[in-house]
Order: structure tokens, then sequence, then C-alpha cells
């Protein structure tokens, strides 16, 4: 258990509904106290050849991952209005009323929506990958992307993900053979270059202020289109930024993550699959259904009883290293200063005290953002790689 103080953190946490900051830090003490009833037994958080194939963490976390599934389908559930209104204008012709602030019409959003997923899949086949293995892995890929948005939306956790990585869910539910050799080699490109870091996923940043757009009342038709120049542009620099900064002091100078561990680890794994394959893991499929069940039980109580105490977010994120690392402790005390003003302040307190909150966020990442403008300019032009001696 790791304790990282971040006031950025912790002021998101004063921020967001109670159930919810509560629930992040509840649910990771219990996944460590279940984690340590499971040792008592004899079983290691890794499993053991004596537990008949059950691994604690593996099986904890393949059940947030049938968790991350049920929120998907909810949040898809959800806008099935908007998904319905944006098909009869495009397919029937009929006028349906756009949201001023939205940033492009429902219509258009199918479009894009059909137009970015064709080139993807057009690009696929190309390489020789089958139709059912590509959806396999896109259809995993997007409920962990509607997933990490609904947590953005809820806990304000930007940099979120499934336990499980899309590959390994698959590869553990249907066994690496259920795969073609080509398929595999595409899955390492896919997952580990494309689907693998929530901080390349421009989605959950997105919606984030698309909602910002619609509380504020703020037209967002040139939204987009300035959206799609700032990518463009920082895909073009980013690149060439890299490839000369990795030519003029070598690629292994930068550090191991991401530059060469990402590339190691996919044809790491493309290898083992290829050679040792993976088999299916009837445990692993449990915990997905035993997960979903869980999480669909939680998300029905928390919108039937005002008192219910337990949001399914934590629940979904509670085996996730940036949770132990980053969240957990920022999550407790954000709870703590959040409900014992309201407690003993009230309502109106708390509302005067929500700037304060703000403000430690805005001072985390303003002198965040300082010291990374400090280390890049000042210290790199004198050769300085690092701040810690």
């Amino acid at each position: 258990m790791r304790v990282r103080i971040a006031p950025g953190t912790i002021g998101v946490m004063a921020l967001v509904p109670g159930e919810v900051s509560f629930s992040v830090w509840a649910f990771y003490l219990l996944f460590r106290v279940y984690l340590l009833v499971c040792g008592g037994f004899g079983v290691p958080p890794s499993g053991s050849a004596g537990a008949g194939g059950f691994n604690p963490r593996a099986f904890f976390d393949y059940a947030a991952d049938g968790g991350f599934i049920v929120i998907a389908a909810i949040a898809l559930f959800r806008a099935r209005d908007a998904f319905a209104a944006g098909i009869r204008r495009l397919f029937l012709r009929r006028r349906e009323p756009d949201d001023p602030t939205a940033p492009m019409s429902n219509a258009a959003a199918v479009v894009g929506f059909v137009a970015a997923n064709a080139l993807m899949l057009w690009w696929a086949r190309r390489a020789g990958m089958s139709w059912g293995s590509y959806a396999l892995i896109m259809a995993a890929f997007y409920v962990a992307l509607i997933g990490t948005v609904r947590l953005t939306a809820a806990a304000g956790l930007l940099q979120h993900r499934p336990p499980t990585h899309e590959r390994w869910i698959i590869m553990r539910l249907l066994g690496a053979r259920a795969i073609d050799p080509t398929s595999l080699t595409m899955y390492s490109y896919l997952s580990m270059g494309y689907l693998l870091e929530p901080q390349n996923w421009a989605m959950n940043y997105m919606v984030n202020s698309f909602k910002l757009m619609h509380r504020g009342r703020i037209r967002g038709r040139g939204f987009a289109l300035a959206v799609g120049v700032a990518m463009v542009g920082v895909l073009i620099a980013c690149s060439a930024s890299v490839l000369w900064v990795a030519y003029r002091h070598g690629a292994v100078s930068l550090g191991c993550w991401p530059i060469f561990a990402v590339p190691t680890c996919a044809f790491r794994e493309l290898n083992t699959s290829l050679t040792s394959p993976e088999i299916a893991d009837n445990w692993l499929r449990l915990a997905l259904v035993v997960g979903g069940a869980f999480t669909a039980g939680l998300s029905w109580m928390s919108s039937h009883f005002v008192w219910w105490p337990f949001s399914p977010i934590g629940f979904v994120i509670a085996s996730v290293m940036h949770t132990n690392r980053d969240i957990w402790a920022n999550a407790l005390i954000g709870w703590l200063l959040a409900t014992l003003i309201r407690r003993f302040g009230g309502l109106r307190l708390y509302h005067s005290l929500r700037p304060a909150f703000v403000g430690l966020i805005f001072g985390h990442y303003l002198t965040d953002a300082a010291m990374a403008i400090f280390a890049t300019t000042v210290l790199g032009a004198r050769g300085v790689t690092s701040l810690v001696p």
C-alpha cells in the first residue's frame, strides 16, 4: 500500500459526490482485505499450483473488467435517444433538433464514427487480420473507452482504464489458439501502440469539454474544427520531436517507459502466444460474470436509494495500479474533508469552500506545468536530464 499526497486529487475528491469519493478508498481497502483473506487460506495474490488455478488478484481484476462492461452498457443505453436521432436524421431525412452547444450534429457524429471505424477496419484487413479478431479487440477497446469516459464524468479520473488490458482479456477468455497468427501479430500493434495508454485517449478529455460547454451554454460548432487542427498539429510536432531527440541523444537515454518498454512488451507477448499459447481460464470467465452482476447491483442500488453509500466507480478501479499509487489516500482525505464540512458546517459552508478545492487543483497542476517548462528549457539546455540527484 502506497501513500502519495496530491493536492489536486484531494481537491477533485472533495468536489465529487460523497458516495463516489467514499467508494474509491473503501473498495480499495476491501480489495486489500480480500487479498489478505486469500493469503490466510494459503493462496497468495498471484495464485499457486495447489489453488486449482485460482489467482486472487486476476480474479478481482477480471471482475472489475466485467464491471466496465456493465458501465459501458448503461452509458450506451442512456444515450440511445441521441443515437436514434442521428440515425433518423441521416437515413430518414427527418429534421431533429440539435443541441447548439454540441460540437457537431448527431448525424455528423454518426457519419464520423462509421467513417473512422471503416478506415480502421480497412487497415486491419489489408494487414491480414480476420473480421472476428478485429471485432473482438475493438469491442473490448470501446468498452474500456466508454467506461473511462464515465470515470472522468463521475469521479474526475482522467487516466484510468480497466485493470486488464484488452488483449489479455481475449487471450484468457478464448485462448490464443482461437486467434490466427496474423491477427495475433496485429493485436501487438493495436493493443500496445494504440489501445494501451489512457493518456493517449482523447475521448475522455473531449467529453469533459463537451460537458463544460453544455453547462456554460457555449456554442460548440467551432470546437470540433479547433480540436481537429490541434490534434493534427500535435501529431506532426510530437512525432518529429521524438524522432529528433531519439536520434540525437539515443532512445535508451529517454527512459524505459514508453520508448522501448512498449515494443519490447508487445512482441514478448506475441512470442509467448505463438510458442506457448495462453489457454482459456474458467475462473476468469466466472469473474467477468460475477463482476458484471455485482456492478449492475451497485448501479441499481445507487439509482434507487439515496442512503446507499457505494458507487460502482470505486469497485471497478479498486485493483488498478494508479489507485494504489496516486488515488486512494487522497480520496480518503478529500472525502473526510468534505464530509466533516457538510456535517458540521452544512451545505452553505461547503458551497462557500468549493473555490478552495478548485484552488488546490489549479495550484497543483500549475506548479507541475511550471516545473516541466523549467526542466525542459533551463535544465535541458544545461544537459541536466533529471531533477533527482
